[in-house]
C-alpha cells in the first residue's frame, strides 16, 4: 500500500514519516441514509454512527478517513467536523466547502489516534460542533438522493479505518 506503509514495514510516502509500520487490519463502513442536518448549538454532536471497529492491538495507531457527500452547502455555516472512536476525544480534523453554492459538496475528515489502548469493538462516528456554541450546521443534508435533485443517485458516506503497528 504505497503512501502509508509497504509490506516490509519500511517508511514510505506522505504518511510514512509520521506513521511508519505496517497495516495490520483495515475495515470500511458505509452509511446511505438521506438525512437533513438540523441547526445545533452543540460543541460536539454525532451526525453518523458508522458502527464498531474492533481494535486488535493496544499499542497500535488508528488512521480514520471519513467522506460524507452533502447537499445544500449554502445552508451551512462555519463550524467544525471531526471523527470520534470509542471513548477517545473527538479529533477535529475535517473540512468542507462553506460557500453560497447550493448543490453538492463533500465533507472530509482525517483522524490519527495514538495512545488509545483499549482493544475490542468501539464506535466510529462522524461529528459536528461549533467551538463557541453558535447555532449552526455544516450543510442542509447528508447522503443526498434524487429527492434533493433529480440528477442524483443515492449518495453513500464512507469511513475507512486502518490499524497500523510501528
Amino acid at each position: 500500500m504505497s503512501g502509508i506503509a509497504n509490506s516490509t514495514g519500511a517508511r514510505s510516502g506522505v504518511l510514512g514519516t509520521t506513521v511508519g509500520g505496517m497495516i495490520i487490519n483495515a475495515e470500511a463502513f458505509q452509511h446511505s441514509t438521506r438525512t437533513t442536518i438540523s441547526n445545533s448549538t452543540s460543541t460536539d454532536r454525532e451526525l453518523i454512527d458508522f458502527g464498531d471497529y474492533n481494535k486488535q492491538k493496544a499499542s497500535s495507531t488508528l488512521l480514520i478517513y471519513i467522506l460524507v457527500p452533502s447537499h445544500g452547502m449554502d445552508h451551512g455555516a462555519c463550524s467544525s467536523i471531526g471523527v470520534k472512536y470509542g471513548s477517545a476525544n473527538t479529533i477535529w480534523g475535517g473540512m468542507y466547502s462553506y460557500s453560497a453554492q447550493g448543490y453538492a459538496g463533500l465533507m472530509i475528515v482525517y483522524g490519527k489516534l495514538n495512545g488509545h489502548t483499549t482493544t475490542g469493538a468501539q464506535a466510529v462516528s462522524f461529528r459536528h460542533g461549533s467551538q463557541d456554541g453558535t447555532n449552526t450546521r455544516p450543510a442542509l443534508r447528508m447522503c443526498q438522493s434524487l429527492s434533493d435533485d433529480g440528477r442524483y443517485h443515492q449518495h453513500i458516506a464512507t469511513a475507512i479505518v486502518y490499524e497500523v503497528m510501528a
